[in-house]
């Protein structure tokens, strides 16, 4: 970490093993305290993205770690669907607690870190499937992206979750995002 110039954090999917991850993070935090200041971009897929957005927009792991308490992981879901062509949850009650976090016409450019949040749009009748790489390069074309939106989209678990605005979850395309920030990094996207 000392030689590096850029650095980058990368969190992965994996529903509430995101407790996990932020739990990690608060460690190495204890012998290297700076490592979310010295930090230039964190990405992150479904979960993942959930953490890189908080971390980006200045919350302390500690209070990340909190979103993944046993009240809001009951909240989030709480009422499970057992038919085979729905979601087992809805997403409202996530989208609630992600309120509680963000702002709700916070930009991704308006975050103090550079982000890149994977997502695949699904599309509609009239457009096709693409993944897109939600981000906050200067001059991106998702810059202007609200950042609930994009983790909504990043998270939305096919199975578990429905669609957000015609996206699924973002481990459909990168399960872990590290090589998309390196991409993104160097000017590749």
């Amino acid at each position: 970490m000392g030689d590096s110039t850029f650095n980058i954090l990368a969190f992965d999917g994996g529903g509430l093993r995101g407790t996990l991850s932020i739990c990690i993070l608060e460690r190495i935090q204890k012998d290297f305290s700076e490592i979310v200041r010295t930090t230039n971009m964190i990405g992150g897929t479904s979960t993942g993205s959930l953490i890189a957005l908080a971390l980006a927009y200045g919350v302390s792991p500690s209070t990340i770690k909190e979103f993944y308490s046993v009240e809001n992981s009951k909240y989030i879901f709480d009422k499970s669907h057992s038919e085979m062509i729905r979601p087992k949850y809805n997403n409202d009650h996530l989208k609630e607690v992600l309120l509680e976090i963000f702002p709700k016409d916070l930009k991704l450019k308006d975050l103090g870190k550079l982000v890149v949040i994977p997502s695949f749009y699904i599309g509609n009748e009239s457009s096709s499937w693409k993944p897109i790489f939600y981000n906050n390069i200067p001059n991106s074309p998702t810059e202007d992206a609200r950042v609930i939106d994009v983790a909504m989209s990043s998270s939305a678990a096919p199975v578990f979750f429905p669609t957000y605005k015609y996206h699924i979850d973002g481990g459909i395309i990168a399960t872990d995002p590290s090589l998309s920030c390196i991409l993104y990094a160097m000017g590749k996207d």
